[in-house]
């Protein structure tokens, strides 16, 4: 992760009256081969069906509000201790539980889902120019040989999994050295 500017103006301006920001990675699980796997060999078949047409948010570039996101992280231990802390093929199950506990009550009554073209975060590992997946939104662009933006030239707060695009990654390095 990197942060090209500060996050918390962005969530000063855009967090509303909502507890939670989760960054959406511009892809639904059904559409996206780790997530899919990821989600099916924590939780299972049945979890995955009722997720499959959701759009998924990142674990990694979660904010919000202290007492809140205290709870919701105990949530998510709470819910992948029932479940291995690897799973093969498809990582941590964190990703997934964050996804579904954040369709479920309360939390989806607090939480706002940013999308990419707010210029919250990016998420390069499913929308960099090296992904060929079924997207829901324009793919980032990377201007100047240095700073990753919005399709419409917002520049993102939150660059994570930059390395993931290796004609970005050495840039990226270079400007924060």
């Amino acid at each position: 992760v990197v942060f090209q500017s500060d996050p918390t103006k962005w969530l000063e301006k855009n967090i509303g009256n909502n507890k939670i920001v989760a960054a959406c990675e511009s892809i639904r699980y059904k559409d996206e081969p780790w997530g899919r796997e990821n989600i099916q060999r924590a939780f299972g078949t049945a979890i995955y069906d009722a997720c499959k047409d959701n759009l998924i948010v990142n674990a990694g570039t979660l904010s919000g509000e202290f007492d809140t996101m205290l709870d919701f992280f105990l949530n998510v231990y709470m819910f992948c201790s029932g479940t291995s802390h690897w799973v093969e093929g498809g990582g941590g199950p964190d990703q997934a539980a964050v996804n579904v506990l954040l369709s479920m009550s309360p939390f989806k009554e607090v939480t706002r889902v940013a999308m990419s073209e707010e210029g919250y975060a990016a998420q390069l590992g499913t929308t960099g120019p090296q992904v060929n997946y079924d997207v829901v939104e324009e793919k980032p662009k990377f201007r100047d040989n240095w700073i990753v933006t919005t399709s419409k030239d917002i520049p993102f707060s939150i660059v994570h999994q930059y390395d993931r695009v290796a004609d970005w990654k050495n840039s990226i390095e270079r400007r924060y050295e």
